[in-house]
């Protein structure tokens, strides 16, 4: 029911273990429900169930999270009951297979066309939710573009619930990405949803629907969607396909050439610090009451051709803070915007924090401002 399924995480991911056990025995009991892994950290863990009557199931979910490793590889994960006077051992223990990849940055495609069918890429996975013979795999039958794409067939005895899920992809906080995808059917209604969230688990797509149609096209038809992280890190998209549960015949699903690409606002000033570029100031000394010139590297990441007031302001020394204009830079330009007035240190020795920052009116990306 909620055990824990094979699944893809990126390297140094945390994840939540939990596994569905039973007492199938005729004693109310408490028992021993254990797991080990060989790669990650930690590599097992022993915990008690609940106490439990006959045939009563419970879906523990252990209270130490497993750390993935560093190293990408396939690990796998072992969950067992160790009850001292369990009489059939036949059914204690059950494996999952975790593949640990490094996250994909931007822009990233995925035409499938680097796989064998029915094999689908590394780092992509699925979930056959439903838990029938059918599930999303590639093959050469009716790709956008040859010679593969990953389809689903239908399943005339069982409405379609199956997922796949793209790798761990690193994205910044702030960002807008567009997800594009070509999808189509077998010509009969079928449902497609796209959701992204945090783990390759239909559970794991917290964020969302970002995505959905109903359609009987068997043409091609692009999709898009777009994405904005709260936070910087990885993050998952989940293709979702499913029936009209309506008594009505289904149809296969086609997907192919998915790609997720930075949007580029019309308006995005960044200050870019010493590890970004190392042109911009870095941690200094300075005699008490001497006085710094100071200076900073800034980026125009819009669209726009434009200048962008830059500031700083420090908690102490004289002045305490400067506003001046920056030179008017086209997209992806830098300058290092040298400040006209100097800085003075205070006369008391001590650790002192200066802030730069741009103040760009209409700024789509606050988070790299300072």
């Amino acid at each position: 029911d909620f055990t824990l399924r094979d699944v893809t995480v990126a390297a140094n991911e945390v994840l939540p273990l939990n596994v569905v056990l039973r007492n199938e025995g005729s004693v109310t009991q408490t028992g021993l429900i254990k797991w080990t892994c060989n790669g990650g950290t930690p590599l097992s863990g022993s915990e008690v169930t609940g106490l439990l009557t006959q045939d009563e199931k419970e879906n523990h979910n252990f209270s130490v999270n497993w750390t993935a490793p560093a190293v990408p590889g396939i690990y796998i994960l072992t969950f067992y009951t160790d009850l001292a006077t369990d009489s059939d051992s036949s059914n204690d223990a059950t494996q999952i297979e975790i593949t640990v990849v490094a996250p994909v940055s931007t822009p990233y495609m995925e035409n499938f066309d680097g796989v064998t069918s029915p094999e689908i890429p590394i780092g992509w996975s699925i979930e056959n939710k439903n838990r029938d013979f059918k599930q999303w795999e590639t093959q050469t039958f009716s790709p956008h573009s040859s010679p593969n794409d990953i389809l689903i067939v239908e399943n005339p005895y069982l409405d379609m619930d199956d997922w796949f899920f793209s790798p761990p992809m690193n994205l910044t906080v702030g960002t807008t990405y567009e997800v594009n995808f070509w999808y189509s059917t077998g010509g009969l209604e079928q449902i497609l949803d796209v959701n992204w969230g945090t783990s390759a688990t239909s559970d794991g797509m917290v964020f969302g629907q970002i995505f959905t149609d109903t359609t009987n096209e068997a043409s091609y038809l692009e999709g898009t969607a777009e994405v904005t992280p709260g936070t910087s890190g990885n993050f998952y998209i989940g293709w979702h396909g499913k029936t009209l549960n309506d008594g009505s015949v289904s149809s296969n699903l086609y997907i192919d050439d998915i790609s997720v690409t930075e949007i580029s606002s019309a308006h995005d000033f960044a200050v870019l610090a010493f590890e970004e570029n190392p042109f911009s100031m870095q941690d200094f000394s300075v005699v008490a009451g001497h006085s710094v010139s100071l200076y900073m590297v800034v980026q125009n990441l819009g669209t726009t051709t434009e200048s962008s007031p830059i500031s700083w302001s420090c908690t102490g020394g004289t002045p305490a803070s400067n506003t001046e204009i920056t030179d008017v830079l086209y997209q992806n330009d830098t300058d290092t915007h040298t400040f006209s007035a100097m800085w003075t240190a205070p006369t008391t020795p001590g650790i002192y924090t200066m802030n730069f920052f741009t103040e760009l009116i209409g700024d789509a990306n606050s988070s790299n401002d300072a």
